[in-house]
């Protein structure tokens, strides 16, 4: 069976039934607060939206259904019980226009690789700013980087991080998701691998980590154990972690570039994630009305952006330093939902 089959076979009848009873079922995991079961249905509510025919669910489903977005960014410290708005901030938003946060977390519970995404919907454009995880930021945390912010106040991954980003950036995080080394390796098995070439012959030992790294440079279908060495090697490169951030671009590239060509039912098996995995602050409802919109985008309509700066140090610790300029060039060029420019002094970047 296939997209045309469902497409020219399905009902709009039987679409509104089935929508209904998503909804449903979502004011039910609601009420009792089923947390776990609701992460572990939102790959299957959107797999099934997709493989019962896209035209017609874009049609009726995103006709009545829009994701909220976040509120405004509130600048004070959540762990000292502050809570006041920043209000140099724009005060009108667009309202397809959602900014995730995609962190990957390694063995030592610090984030690994960082990812700010803007989703145009109305333009159809996805702007990907790959943050390093050395990157200086005016914060509390034990290092001053940014990869330790999950672990600034004690507060946990979600509140640590809306602060991060709103306080450094001025931007909002409308939905963030945080995924492990194996549910990252998972996801590219599902895919059957990815294809690219590796720029550097890959040879690293790290035995606290678990980590062992082995490839040889060259085109070559990578699985997921294979990807996940490529994704976190970064000691060959002259360049250290921006030489590593450049090859997780070419590989996020061409892992976008696969999905993109799926059919419905390819797609189907790619989100079955367990909650042990995954954390996301995406509703069933979401994740089918992102996943229907998403297909929508041509892969030439993805751009790949690194946060401005240099390699540098503060005190003992290698660090990256900021370029303000540039950064707040980059993120009102790129990244901004809001209609009007984010003012520079809403930016707390570290000088």
């Amino acid at each position: 069976m296939n997209r045309e089959y469902f497409t020219d076979n399905m009902s709009v009848e039987t679409l509104a039934k089935f929508t209904d009873k998503l909804i449903n079922f979502e004011k039910t995991a609601k009420q009792r607060n089923i947390k776990s079961t609701l992460l572990k249905i939102i790959p299957a509510v959107a797999a099934v939206l997709l493989v019962i025919g896209l035209v017609n669910i874009s049609n009726i489903f995103t006709f009545f259904y829009t994701p909220d977005i976040a509120p405004e960014f509130h600048a004070g410290n959540p762990a000292a019980g502050e809570d006041n708005l920043n209000s140099a901030l724009p005060e009108s938003r667009q309202g397809e226009n959602y900014i995730f946060l995609i962190v990957g977390r390694d063995n030592n519970s610090l984030a690994d690789t960082i990812m700010l995404v803007n989703y145009n919907v109305t333009e159809n454009k996805i702007n990907i700013l790959n943050i390093p995880r050395d990157t200086y930021i005016n914060n509390s945390s034990y290092t001053g980087k940014i990869n330790a912010s999950e672990r600034m106040d004690g507060l946990g991954f979600e509140s640590n991080w809306r602060y991060t980003i709103g306080d450094t950036f001025g931007l909002p995080v409308d939905r963030y998701i945080l995924i492990d080394l194996e549910g990252f390796k998972t996801l590219v098995d599902k895919i059957g691998g990815v294809e690219m070439e590796v720029p550097v012959d890959m040879y690293y030992s790290d035995p606290e980590q678990d980590l062992y790294i082995n490839l040889n440079k060259g085109w070559q279908t990578l699985d997921g154990a294979k990807a996940e060495q490529l994704i976190r090697f970064r000691s060959g490169y002259p360049t250290a972690d921006i030489g590593r951030i450049e090859t997780q671009q070419k590989f996020v590239s061409a892992l976008l570039n696969k999905i993109l060509k799926f059919d419905a039912n390819q797609i189907s098996n790619l989100f079955d994630f367990s909650a042990n995995h995954l954390d996301t602050n995406l509703s069933a409802m979401d994740a089918a009305w992102f996943a229907i919109k998403i297909l929508e985008v041509e892969a030439e309509d993805i751009e790949m952006h690194i946060l401005p700066g240099e390699a540098g140090r503060v005190g003992p610790a290698s660090v990256w330093k900021l370029d303000k300029n540039k950064t707040v060039e980059l993120i009102n060029n790129y990244f901004n939902p809001y209609e009007q420019d984010i003012p520079a002094d809403s930016f707390n970047i570290a000088e």
